[in-house]
């Protein structure tokens, strides 16, 4: 089945919305609707995006802190097992590279990451970085996650490894 990037994004993005939507859900809901009881939630995760640390003209460092206060605070609140950053970590100068990843290091939950089209660096120095590939699965109480590269080292959108994601899609078949 092909499936184009723009396709896939909107799928992602309405998925992403409901599963992250949470507590919200409750103020769009009926008077009659409950969150489950925490003990009763199986997996709860956060995703964040779109970060660009390191952006001109923009307070980066101090949303980038508020986030993960906010995600720091819903976890002892609600509890989340992980937390996923999904691209564009950094705004295209691979110096403030480490400077994002400190401030998600003071996350109190495990988290993995995604390479996004401003994050421009090649894969060794990821790899170095978060000690994961461009390309990479974990499970979570059962549950197998993938986390797909979409773009090259210059930020060009390019399709994820197909024969990677078939080998991967078997082994948690």
């Amino acid at each position: 089945m092909d499936f184009s990037r723009r396709a896939f994004l909107d799928v992602s993005l309405k998925s992403i919305f409901m599963i992250g939507a949470g507590n919200m859900l409750q103020s769009f809901s009926s008077d009659t609707f409950k969150m489950p009881a925490r003990e009763d939630v199986r997996l709860r995760f956060a995703v964040a995006s779109d970060g660009h640390f390191g952006q001109p003209e923009t307070q980066f460092e101090q949303r980038h802190l508020e986030l993960v206060s906010w995600i720091n605070g819903e976890k002892a609140q609600r509890g989340i097992d992980f937390t996923v950053i999904n691209g564009d970590i950094f705004h295209d100068n691979p110096v403030f590279l480490p400077q994002a990843k400190n401030v998600f290091d003071q996350l109190e939950m495990p988290y993995f990451v995604s390479h996004g089209n401003h994050d421009k660096v090649d894969e060794p120095t990821w790899k170095k970085t978060w000690g994961i590939s461009l390309h990479h699965s974990f499970k979570k109480k059962g549950t197998a996650f993938m986390i797909l590269n979409t773009a090259d080292e210059g930020g060009k959108y390019i399709c994820p490894d197909l024969e990677w994601t078939r080998n991967e899609l078997a082994k948690f078949k």
